[in-house]
């Protein structure tokens, strides 16, 4: 990856493309979660809630859940390299807010996998 520009733009299409499936979006909604996501390395912000992906400075807002962690990871999740239980257990992912809720949108993660590699590829990105 580039750099954080290139990181946000592209996280920013991969959910806007995820939440445009009624499906996704509707059990983001019934949920009721916002999501602000703190990646470093390079640095970037996102939120995103069922209607609205959110980066840089503007990101940095009330939500729900609050993660953090280092964009390899974020990579390896989207990707599916890296399981979100395991990212959690072995610390390479912080959790701030009501895990349950956050679990329960895991097959909207799901579906951003099989996203990511048409957006890593539309990016010259491999993966």
């Amino acid at each position: 990856f580039k750099d954080g520009e290139q990181v946000a733009l592209m996280a920013k299409e991969l959910w806007e493309t995820v939440l445009t499936d009624e499906d996704s979006a509707a059990m983001v909604r019934k949920i009721g979660l916002s999501v602000f996501t703190e990646f470093s390395d390079p640095e970037v912000n996102i939120w995103i809630n069922a209607d609205e992906v959110i980066t840089g400075e503007a990101a940095k807002k009330d939500s729900m859940v609050q993660l953090k962690m280092a964009w390899e990871t974020g990579n390896g999740l989207y990707s599916d390299t890296i399981g979100l239980t395991a990212a959690i257990s072995s610390g390479k992912m912080k959790v701030k807010g009501p895990m349950l809720k956050l679990m329960k949108i895991v097959p909207v993660h799901k579906r951003a996998q099989t996203i990511w590699p048409d957006v890593c590829k539309k990016h010259n990105i491999q993966i």
